[in-house]
């Protein structure tokens, strides 16, 4: 039951960091976009918390398999925490290049939050690893792609 819990709290962070990524790329210049900020960073240490916590509480039950394979979602979500701390750190900056430097690190974590959803649910819909394999690909190429456009508008 709790590892129930801490895996709906994860999905809930993700979705959060998600939908609050989208929106402080689109509104960087709002009098809001501090505070999108901040709610967009705190739901991506739940995203990562509750996804350790969920990894630990399983680990008794896990096979060596998915074991190596949480850790290196783990350390994916390190680097995801990484990438929204440099973000943070670039939108201090007094100049207006850090727009481009921003939308560089939470275009990247959204392009992995999203991976990260339709890989789930394509192994929860048993697709096979060839498919699998095409939508996480895909969803790299379309990701870029909309980050390219959202650079586009800035200029």
């Amino acid at each position: 039951m709790i590892h129930l819990i801490f895996i709906v709290l994860h999905s809930v962070a993700g979705i959060s960091a998600f939908i609050f990524g989208w929106i402080c790329m689109y509104r960087l210049k709002s009098k809001s976009f501090k505070e999108l900020l901040w709610v967009f960073l705190i739901s991506l240490l739940g995203l990562d918390t509750f996804m350790i916590a969920a990894i630990i509480v399983d680990i008794p039950i896990l096979s060596q398999g998915q074991l190596y394979t949480f850790i290196g979602l783990t350390l994916l979500g390190l680097y995801m925490l990484y990438r929204g701390y440099r973000a943070y750190v670039v939108q201090k900056e007094s100049n207006n290049r850090w727009r481009l430097s921003f939308i560089n690190h939470v275009g990247f974590i959204l392009i992995s939050l999203f991976d990260g959803f339709v890989i789930v649910s394509a192994i929860d819909l048993n697709i096979p690893v060839w498919g699998i394999i095409i939508i996480g690909i895909s969803g790299v190429i379309v990701g870029i792609s909309g980050i390219n456009h959202v650079k586009a508008k800035l200029s």
